[in-house]
């Protein structure tokens, strides 16, 4: 299947033909443009055709990767300093906006639709925790939609985070309400970030970025 993305594409002066090989990658590259995002746009320029582009989980890795660095660099400030987590997740939301700006990114979003959102069985983390009402720190999603690519969970000192890794398991799984195709456990320590990745409500690896 063969479609027309009827937007001119920067430098390159002319329509590209998009299909489904490589063709498609290479000719992007070569016009300068990003193949993710110019993939995903695509659905908002063909009507009555039902397909949505997901980054792939490495090309989200590295989006994510992209943003911590930038946030190390502008914004050590916040990392060494007595700064609260709320403003260091402000800021890494923004840098993360620029990584995915074809979807929405939100800080402590409290929706799932024009619902509250909820995440049954996470009460059970806590002894004094009285509702499955969740906030999570960050997510970048679609609004009012199922779709969710990533959500983010953040600590800055403090080795009291059970509560957010069972959030990341509920929110990864599958089989679950959410289906977040990834989550993101970070650990702020000064300068430091310990990174703990999720999949399908298990973590899958963990390492460090400085």
């Amino acid at each position: 299947m063969h479609f027309v993305l009827t937007e001119k594409m920067g430098v390159c002066g002319r329509f590209l033909h998009l299909g489904l090989g490589v063709h498609t990658r290479l000719r992007a590259s070569r016009c300068g443009i990003d193949f993710h995002n110019l993939m995903y746009k695509t659905k908002h320029y063909i009507s009555g055709l039902n397909m949505s582009y997901d980054y792939p989980e490495e090309e989200i890795r590295k989006r994510a990767r992209i943003a911590l660095g930038v946030l190390q660099k502008n914004d050590s400030f916040l990392l060494k300093g007595d700064v609260h987590e709320r403003s260091i997740a402000h800021k890494l939301a923004e840098y993360l906006q620029e990584q995915f700006p074809d979807w929405n990114v939100d800080c402590e979003y409290n929706r799932k639709g024009i619902e509250t959102k909820k995440l049954a069985g996470i009460r059970e983390c806590e002894e004094d925790r009285k509702r499955d009402t969740v906030y999570p720190d960050i997510i970048v999603h679609e609004r009012n939609t199922t779709h969710n690519l990533l959500v983010i969970e953040l600590k800055k000192n403090d080795p009291k985070y059970q509560c957010d890794i069972r959030k990341l398991e509920l929110f990864t799984y599958t089989e679950g309400e959410f289906g977040y195709t990834l989550g993101l456990f970070i650990q702020f320590d000064d300068s430091r970030l310990e990174l703990k990745w999720f999949k399908d409500g298990k973590e899958t690896d963990s390492g460090s970025q400085r």
